[in-house]
């Protein structure tokens, strides 16, 4: 018996997505994480998943998370989503945006502890270090760390490229070496 595919699903502009594209957006159980090269669509497939999941499912725009790399692409990510809701003539779900989770890791991590900053034992006027400011704490923190972290903490590391490697994912230049430093 054939299994029957749906039909691509139609964007911006009426531009039709591929069929792996249609497929992430219709996925609406679970975590997804996409991963593709710059310009195949992510963006565009974010978008559309924010987009259904709030018009198809009724999801309001403050429960979901969308989490980027980039300030830039958060903010480009926040203001398409914007801007398919006004092509669908839905300017009230645009407006509702901004309440939306739409941010960086970091964004994200300092938007939740300013709202919960007293529970969390917080000034809730903290500051966020710049990665220059950031540096120095971070190596104090990792030479007064207990000894028995650093080799949890390399472990870790350690099983993470291994499955990098496995994956044939090493970044460029990341040698896969064993503990007698074989390659």
């Amino acid at each position: 018996m054939a299994v029957a595919v749906p039909p691509p699903l139609i964007g911006p502009g009426g531009r039709p997505f591929t069929a792996q594209q249609s497929e992430a957006i219709r996925r609406r159980s679970g975590s997804l994480l996409l991963e593709a090269n710059a310009g195949s669509g992510k963006t565009s497939v974010l978008v559309e998943r924010f987009v259904r999941s709030v018009l198809e499912d009724g999801v309001a725009p403050s429960r979901i998370l969308a989490i980027t790399f980039t300030e830039r692409a958060a903010g480009e990510l926040r203001a398409r989503v914007r801007q398919r809701f006004v092509e669908l003539g839905r300017r009230d779900a645009a407006r509702e945006t901004e309440s939306a989770w739409v941010s960086t890791i970091h964004g994200f991590c300092t938007r939740l502890l300013r709202a919960h900053a007293i529970a969390a034992g917080l000034d809730p006027a903290f500051t966020v270090l710049e990665e220059a400011a950031a540096r120095p704490l971070h190596d104090r923190a990792w030479d007064d760390a207990p000894a028995i972290l650093r080799p949890a903490a390399a472990l870790t590391l350690r099983a993470h490229l291994d499955k990098l490697a496995d994956e044939g994912r090493l970044p460029e230049g990341v040698e896969r070496r064993t503990a007698s430093g074989e390659r």
